[in-house]
C-alpha cells in the first residue's frame, strides 16, 4: 500500500494522495486493533508506516502541525510494534521536520533518539540515515565539530554493512 501511495504522490502530488492515504491508514488502524496476536506487531507496523506517510504528505503540503501530529502517532505505533527500524525512520522524519522549521536543536534531539534506535536495530542503513539527519540539524545549528563527527558516522555505517557482507577472505577497501 505504502509503495503504491508513494507512486501516487509522485504522479498526482500530496494534495490528491492525502485522501487515499487517509483511507488506507484508517483501514490499517482497524486491522491492527482486530489482528490476532500472531500478526499484531506486523499490523501495527503497517499502521505506523501509513501514519508516517500521512505526516510526510502533510509536510509536503506545508502543514507542519499536521505532520508533527502524524509523526507522533506513527512513532508511538512503531514503538508499540517494537519495530526499531521504523521508529528510527520516523524519528528521522521528525528531525527533518524540526530542522526545516528552523528548530535545529529539536532536530538534534530527534536525531539523537533515532541514532539510539538505529544502533539497537543493527541496521547500517538506519544508522546512516540517523547520522544524515543529525548532520543536517547540526549544520543548521552551526555546530561544525558535531557535524563532522556525525558525518564520519554516516560514512562508517555503510562501510560496516559492506564489511559484514563480504566473505572473510575478501578485503573490502574504500
Amino acid at each position: 500500500m505504502v509503495d503504491s501511495l508513494r507512486r501516487q504522490d509522485n504522479v498526482l502530488g500530496p494534495q490528491f494522495t492525502l485522501y487515499s492515504a487517509a483511507g488506507h491508514q484508517e483501514l490499517a488502524q482497524r486491522l491492527a486493533k482486530a489482528a490476532p496476536e500472531f500478526f499484531k506487531q506486523r499490523a501495527i507496523s503497517v499502521h505506523a508506516s501509513l501514519t508516517q506517510f500521512m505526516g510526510w504528505l502533510c509536510f509536503n503540503l506545508d502543514n507542519y502541525h499536521g505532520a508533527q501530529y502524524y509523526y507522533g502517532q506513527a512513532r508511538s505505533a512503531a514503538h508499540d510494534a517494537e519495530n526499531v527500524e521504523l521508529a528510527t525512520y520516523i524519528l528521522c522524519s521528525m528531525s527533518t521536520l524540526a530542522t526545516w522549521q528552523g528548530k535545529p536543536r529539536i532536530g538534534i534531539d530527534h536525531a539523537a533518539a533515532a541514532a539510539v534506535w538505529a544502533e539497537e536495530s543493527r541496521s547500517p542503513l538506519a544508522q546512516a540515515y540517523a547520522a544524515e539527519v543529525a548532520v543536517k540539524a547540526y549544520v543548521a545549528d552551526d555546530q561544525p565539530d558535531r557535524f563532522r563527527e556525525r558525518l564520519d558516522a554516516e560514512y562508517a555505517a555503510p562501510a560496516s554493512r559492506a564489511a559484514r557482507r563480504a566473505p572473510r577472505s575478501v578485503v573490502v577497501l574504500f
